[in-house]
């Protein structure tokens, strides 16, 4: 991501920031990242799904899950969770893809919003995240507004 995405990005220990990545070894639980020591699912630990279903709980409707090249189906359920609280789930495409495995199950699955080539999900991803701030400071700056109170 950091070869392609201009968008700032932190490992995500604590409070929040314009895009957080989570390697898949970690589970979140309220608002905490936590190393996963449970069983492994889908036949390996760190899993996809472990992280995107701690995530969806945990951020809902706020979440933009960004699958790319990898092995087997791990992610494809996650994502059906991301998408099931209001979140977005976008995969790289086959063509870019080293390994169309983990993308190719979340997207043969209907799970997918959409399907970018490697170099276009940086435009999306950034695009996403510009997004989500403008809504929160438009939420913010309206909450911020005097208004009458009643008599």
């Amino acid at each position: 991501m950091r070869l392609y995405c201009q968008v700032r990005r932190k490992w995500r220990d604590r409070g929040t920031s314009a895009a957080e990545v989570a390697p898949a070894l970690l589970r979140l639980r309220r608002n905490l990242l936590h190393l996963n020591q449970g069983p492994q699912e889908n036949s390996c630990r760190p899993s996809v799904d472990v992280l995107f279903r701690s995530v969806a709980q945990v951020f809902g409707g706020g979440v933009l899950a960004v699958v790319m090249t990898g092995m087997r189906n791990d992610g494809a359920r996650g994502a059906e969770q991301i998408r099931s609280a209001g979140g977005e789930v976008i995969v790289q495409d086959e063509a870019t893809s080293v390994v169309w495995g983990m993308p190719g199950y979340v997207y043969a699955a209907g799970q997918a919003d959409r399907m970018y080539p490697l170099k276009q999900l940086e435009r999306q991803v950034t695009r996403r995240v510009m997004q989500s701030r403008r809504r929160r400071v438009s939420a913010c700056s309206e909450s911020s507004q005097p208004q009458d109170v009643p008599k």
